[in-house]
């Protein structure tokens, strides 16, 4: 879940640089964030031993709406992103 959240935290961070994109940069980090983690899951299923599962991509989505909520949280107290 951890890896899952700072991911989309890197992914906002990479979007907000952006401001003449139409969707939220936060919207938009946790949609790359997922496709990563079903992209990985797909990639699971080729390996010996491994599996791909839905369950696994449920548990990295709960991590990156925590990882980036918990970024709006700060970002929203921060005097630096006003």
């Amino acid at each position: 879940m951890a890896g899952y959240a700072l991911l989309a935290a890197a992914f906002f961070h990479a979007l907000s640089k952006n401001r003449t994109m139409g969707q939220s940069p936060f919207f938009l980090a946790a949609v790359f964030a997922v496709l990563y983690a079903i992209s990985d899951e797909w990639h699971q299923k080729f390996i010996p031993g491994r599996s791909a599962s839905v369950w696994d991509v449920a548990i990295d989505a709960a991590g990156i709406i925590l990882g980036l909520a918990f970024l709006r949280a700060i970002r929203a107290h921060s005097p630096f992103t006003r």
